[in-house]
């Protein structure tokens, strides 16, 4: 039986603990998606598998770590960006997330992630949807 600690300080310390915990692809995620508003190319690269997939709803669907390479080598950098991470569960996630672009227009995405595998993941597949605000 596990004892939760007595006190309402002491519960909430629990609470803001479980919070910080992360998970590897949590960890992963949060990494990638700032090296994506970074340009951070040579990064992403190797966090993708050779038979990426990466459909963009209603615009594009690029197939292939080599296309992959190109589409991120004509984007944009350096953007300032927010970030929430949702729903990692096993080999899939959700993250969620404004980015402001060089030129000040405001961006909500969302991008659901599949992963290889679970202990060493790489990006299999990642599908994004994006609003300009």
């Amino acid at each position: 039986m596990c004892r939760l600690p007595a006190g309402k300080n002491k519960l909430e310390k629990v609470k803001k603990t479980l919070r910080s915990m992360k998970t590897k692809n949590q960890e992963l995620l949060e990494i990638f998606n700032k090296a994506f508003a970074q340009n951070g190319t040579g990064f992403i690269l190797q966090q993708v598998s050779e038979n990426i997939k990466w459909t963009a709803v209603g615009e594009f669907t690029i197939e292939g770590k080599e296309a992959f390479q190109k589409a991120l080598e004509s984007m944009d950098g350096d953007q300032p960006y927010e970030l929430s991470i949702k729903n990692t569960h096993g080999k899939s996630a959700a993250v969620e997330g404004i980015m402001t672009s060089k030129a000040d227009k405001h961006y909500a995405f969302c991008d659901v992630y599949k992963f290889s595998e679970f202990k060493n993941p790489k990006i299999s597949e990642m599908t994004s949807y994006v609003l300009e605000l």
